[in-house]
């Protein structure tokens, strides 16, 4: 479980099956990080970078074929504060940026979903990116945070 809140980024790169991911941490094998929100556990780790599995319906579920820079949270631990929201790191699917609306000290920001919806409720939480944000409110097929 994770909080979406991110502790730092990392630049990613995929081959062959894995992920390879510089982080600004330390971990072990076995340990679970979310990387941009998606539940990976580490097989590898040199000091530096973190080395991943990643199976197909990961990377058609998520963004982290392309990616280059990657948002990054350890696990969290029992008894530690919870900032965010609940973060399962199990990612529903992909979403498209539409546009984004400022007025005075607020931006708003619209991405377009899949029919399913994924169960997104107008104030409820969502994860971008492995990011906890705030639903604002929900149309058709658009959310906007």
């Amino acid at each position: 479980m994770f909080s979406g809140i991110v502790e730092g980024t990392g630049r990613a790169h995929y081959s062959a099956g894995r992920l390879h991911v510089e982080l600004p941490f330390e971990v072990k094998p076995g340990d679970s990080v979310a990387v941009n929100g998606a539940c990976l556990t580490v097989v590898e780790f040199d000091g530096r970078i973190a080395t991943f599995d990643v199976g197909e319906e990961t990377l058609r579920r998520t963004n982290l074929r392309g990616a280059k820079v990657v948002n990054l949270e350890r696990a969290l631990k029992l008894g530690e504060r919870l900032d965010g929201h609940i973060v399962t790191g199990h990612v529903d699917g992909t979403v498209r940026f539409l546009t984004a609306r400022s007025s005075r000290n607020t931006t708003l920001m619209a991405f377009e979903m899949p029919a399913e919806r994924w169960g997104v409720a107008e104030k409820g939480s969502i994860a971008l990116n492995g990011v906890s944000l705030t639903v604002a409110r929900v149309e058709s097929n658009r959310f906007w945070i």
